[in-house]
């Protein structure tokens, strides 16, 4: 597949076994060369939930950012959009809990996603459980364009099926006076959203885009 990220930065550490599976399957790699032109997409158009030195992110900032400073960014935008995921040692079931913001950074947080799956795969399936559901948690009106991700998931990972639900939050544009423009990240809050760095050179280099020392 003729990649559009080259993910540099390492922020997925394990997202190149999600490319060479999709080296495989050429529908995996279609659908994964669409994934990554949403995520550039929502780089551009949903920065402004992300901060930097106390003012939000611009789309021009995001233009002129390199390849490894807009990496970051869509790094950050997948944590604005994944409030959980929660592999269950008792019950085959993976829970994965998007958030209200999950329309405007669903490409992004599907890298985090799968990122996150692969881990688990060949471990979680045999060590644990052979066969396990993923349960996506999603707010009212969340769940549009999610089918598709849903088929890749489980072409990825076979051991894997795939079922949804809602939870009582409305998804971003579905309310009067939405408050989705505000900034709501300026660093990642959540540990349980976070993937772990792989070295000091990383942390960093994201501490440098974002101010922070």
């Amino acid at each position: 597949m003729d990649r559009k990220i080259n993910w540099i930065t390492g922020c997925h550490d394990e997202i190149e076994l999600v490319y060479e599976k999709a080296g495989q399957n050429e529908s995996i790699g279609v659908l994964l060369a669409e994934l990554e032109q949403m995520a550039l997409t929502e780089a551009e158009k949903s920065c402004g939930l992300l901060l930097r030195d106390g003012s939000p992110i611009t789309r021009e900032m995001v233009l002129n950012m390199s390849e490894q400073e807009k990496e970051t960014v869509m790094y950050y935008l997948s944590c604005a959009g994944l409030l959980e995921f929660n592999p269950s040692l008792s019950e085959p079931k993976i829970v994965v809990k998007l958030s209200p913001h999950i329309q405007r950074v669903l490409g992004c947080t599907l890298f985090s996603v799968l990122n996150r799956i692969e881990k688990l795969d060949g471990s979680y399936n045999v060590m644990s459980f052979p066969k396990a559901t993923l349960e996506l948690q999603l707010p009212i009106g969340g769940r549009k364009g999610i089918l598709k991700w849903e088929m890749l998931i489980m072409q990825l990972y076979p051991w894997l099926s795939v079922s949804d639900k809602t939870y009582n939050a409305v998804a971003d544009g579905l309310i009067e006076n939405d408050t989705a423009e505000e900034s709501i990240i300026d660093k990642p809050n959540n540990t349980e959203t976070q993937e772990p760095a792989t070295s000091a050179k990383k942390k960093g280099f994201f501490s440098k885009l974002f101010g922070k020392k």
